[in-house]
């Protein structure tokens, strides 16, 4: 793990390098929340339930403060399409940090996100608490729209 020399009141310090793979593993086992970890080419996934949702936390090797929260398989598209394809528009242009998009015929919601190199376990665990809140309300809105 890289370390980082910074200067505090003029005194060396040196903090250890947070990715987002070790500080998501090292927030799952300080919660004793259940992962799976996928790979698939070059992109890493760790696959989670949390706050009673499937997730998904989709990180590269190439970028390591840069991660995708995912959650799938939210509305399966049965016959009507267009509106699907419509709410989904809707949804991105009411809630801008959340985008929705189809997989096969299922539409996932995801929000994309940085962390700093010297991120701490507090600021991570808060943030993926937020984003999971934002996608549960995003999915709440996407059900809305496709009612209208």
């Amino acid at each position: 793990m890289k370390k980082f020399r910074i200067f505090k009141n003029k005194q060396k310090m040196e903090i250890e390098e947070r990715t987002v793979k070790t500080l998501a593993i090292e927030f799952f086992e300080k919660w004793d929340i259940k992962y799976t970890i996928e790979r698939y080419e070059s992109v890493e996934f760790i696959i989670f339930k949390y706050q009673g949702g499937q997730f998904f936390i989709e990180f590269c090797k190439d970028a390591p403060y840069y991660y995708r929260l995912v959650m799938p398989f939210i509305y399966k598209i049965d016959n009507d399409r267009i509106k699907v394809l419509e709410a989904m528009v809707n949804l991105m242009g009411v809630i801008s940090y959340t985008k929705a998009f189809l997989m096969q015929d299922e539409v996932y919601l995801i929000i994309e996100s940085n962390i700093e190199p010297n991120s701490n376990i507090d600021f991570f665990e808060n943030k993926i608490r937020c984003d999971s809140v934002q996608l549960f309300k995003s999915q709440r809105k996407f059900m809305e729209l496709l009612k209208e």
